[in-house]
């Protein structure tokens, strides 16, 4: 029988050899690459741990930018829509304007919003003015004379939105300190030509935040 052949014995306890050193090298092969995969790791993972906080920094900074500026335009838009607004009416805009900015310290908002008329010889008047939270941030600048006359005329007067907000990012890897965000609308009245302020010309409105409710005297 060939198994009992003598002879054959050599070659198979070669082969035996090879398997074996085969197997310990495929075992120490697989080590390494496990203690490849984990210095891979511990080089990339602080790597992938500050792109993710950083992309959430930038993307929560970005979605609260877009939320002063749809809280912008719907201050202007609700303003317009009347052909006076007094205290009460004022006190609505603005809160629903903090609850469509949904930011977590109102007191750090700032609003203003002006109405103003133009006559034939060019001369700019502030119909009437109100503003939330002086100071709190600084509001975009603005300059009633640049205003073209085919948006402002005599015909037909503007309200003009303007928000400020000092945001307070997480400061965890790209921003350092608060950012200030504004935007500013400018929108023409609905109902209209001008939109006054109390019944009478060149009122202001001085108002103030508790949460997100506005109140203004």
């Amino acid at each position: 029988m060939l198994l009992k052949d003598k002879t054959l014995a050599p070659p198979l306890r070669a082969l035996s050899g090879v398997k074996s050193h085969l197997k310990a090298k495929t075992i120490g092969l697989k080590k390494s690459e496990d203690g490849l995969a984990a210095i891979e790791f511990a080089l990339l993972a602080p790597l992938l741990i500050t792109m993710y906080f950083g992309l959430a920094e930038v993307a929560t900074a970005v979605a609260v930018n877009r939320a002063v500026s749809h809280a912008t335009n719907i201050a202007g838009d609700l303003t317009t829509q009347s052909t006076d607004i007094d205290a009460a009416e004022l006190e609505d805009v603005l809160t629903a304007t903090l609850r469509v900015m949904a930011v977590p310290e109102a007191s750090k908002v700032t609003i203003q919003i002006d109405s103003w008329t133009r006559d034939t010889d060019g001369n700019d008047t502030l119909v009437g003015s109100a503003t939330m939270n002086p100071g709190a941030a600084s509001l975009p600048s603005f300059n009633i004379a640049k205003v073209d006359s085919s948006l402002l005329n005599e015909n037909s007067g503007i309200v003009v939105a303007r928000i400020g907000y000092k945001y307070a990012p997480f400061k965890a890897m790209f921003f350092e300190n608060d950012i200030n965000m504004k935007e500013t609308f400018m929108l023409k009245p609905r109902r209209s030509s001008k939109v006054t302020f109390g019944s009478s010309e060149g009122k202001t409105y001085s108002c103030t935040s508790s949460g997100n409710t506005a109140k203004c005297n």
